[in-house]
């Protein structure tokens, strides 16, 4: 085996294993893709330098053929002696074959099959696939997807009497932007079953990646299920929480929340699947229904900047991760209709952070800020007060 082909086979080898658990188990750190797309870069040449120089072969059979002819004499001059000259031809014939090798070994680890084009194309091929689809994962989304268009409304925190929602929408022409609520399935007399209007947003503006937050008044004194919707063409419907200390009047008596942390989008990975794809929140969609949940407490990692590698260090590196999440097609089942409520990690700013508030941490709470710090609960009130809040707390 030739030096280009043992650099071609372990390096396709490599370069296959590390695909697998890159696309089903590990997405990172950075050095797996970079690594994939190294050993792509070693194989292309060593593939087609193996392949063009043709197979290894080897000696099979080596016969000598000797052929003596009758001995010639010569007559030697004055005074030498006769010579006797012997002529001898010498044939030998070496039968060589192509060493053999397992088409289905060569084929599997991404080596040349000499003697097979179509396999030696398949086999190349097959790198090729996993190389394209390893820049997929790292680049598609972030060139391809910016999201700069993102229009969505989402609901944040809910009490009994209030309720909050976040509004994004960078068209200029949608301003202002006006949310209407009501009471779904209003019961005369008790109920008022007509729209409302709960709010308006009359400026938006990069300052704040075109974001805001609304905070509507439930005028209902019992629990109940609201649906609202927007002048710019977003709806959806919740169940308000009962009063402190009283049960839910709806399932049971139960009020559910639910807790999960860390998106990943595309992971583990489809290449059928939309770029902005989050796997994860397409099976939650498929259990809520069952779930009956009112709220969901987001515990973190809504975003993973460096995972699987980081592009950028500056606030709109981060924003777009964020709008990258809101504007997946798996996103709006899940949380049209429900509460979120977020905790920071370290994965909006750097894997294991721990550096307080220096380096990239004012870029990444930038949008933390706008898009999960704002809807969140308010400040909790100081003990013994109605109206005092305390500093940095929340409910």
């Amino acid at each position: 085996m030739s030096l280009h082909e043992k650099t071609a086979r372990y390096s396709s080898t490599v370069l296959r294993l590390l695909s697998y658990s890159f696309f089903r188990w590990v997405a990172g750190p950075a050095a797996v893709p970079l690594t994939i797309l190294t050993l792509f870069a070693v194989y292309v040449p060593s593939f087609i330098i193996s392949y063009l120089k043709g197979p290894d072969y080897q000696v099979v059979d080596d016969q000598v053929e000797v052929i003596v002819e009758e001995p010639v004499v010569v007559e030697g001059e004055a005074g030498q002696d006769d010579k006797v000259v012997l002529e001898a031809e010498i044939d030998e014939t070496i039968t060589l074959e192509e060493k053999p090798a397992s088409p289905l070994k060569s084929f599997l680890t991404g080596a040349p099959i000499h003697h097979s084009p179509i396999l030696s194309l398949l086999t190349f091929l097959i790198n090729v696939a996993l190389a394209t689809m390893v820049s997929d994962v790292l680049f598609r989304a972030r060139y391809q997807y910016p999201s700069n268009d993102l229009s969505f409304v989402r609901l944040g925190y809910v009490s009994h009497n209030e309720a909050k929602f976040l509004v994004r929408e960078p068209d200029q022409t949608k301003l202002p932007v006006t949310l209407e609520i009501h009471v779904k399935d209003a019961v005369a007399p008790f109920d008022n079953p007509l729209w409302l209007t709960g709010g308006e947003v009359t400026l938006l503006d990069n300052s704040t990646d075109f974001t805001t937050v609304l905070d509507v008044p439930l005028r209902h004194p019992q629990q109940r299920i609201y649906e609202w919707r927007t002048s710019n063409n977003h709806s959806g419907e919740f169940t308000s929480p009962p009063k402190p200390g009283q049960l839910s009047s709806y399932n049971d008596g139960k009020f559910t929340f639910l807790s999960t942390s860390c998106i990943l989008p595309r992971f583990p990975y489809n290449p059928l699947d939309h770029p902005l794809s989050i796997p994860g929140l397409r099976h939650l969609a498929k259990l809520l229904p069952s779930l009956q949940a009112q709220l969901m407490l987001f515990l973190g990692d809504f975003i993973y900047i460096d995972v699987p590698k980081r592009l950028g260090m500056t606030a709109e590196d981060y924003r777009q991760k964020y709008r990258h999440v809101y504007a997946s097609p798996d996103w709006a089942p899940v949380a049209q209709n429900l509460s979120w409520i977020h905790v920071l990690d370290d994965h909006e700013i750097a894997n294991d952070w721990s550096a307080n508030t220096t380096g990239v941490y004012s870029a990444a709470v930038d949008p933390w800020h706008h898009y999960h710090a704002k809807p969140n609960p308010p400040a909790a009130l100081v003990a013994g007060s109605s109206r005092a809040r305390r500093l940095g707390a929340t409910y």
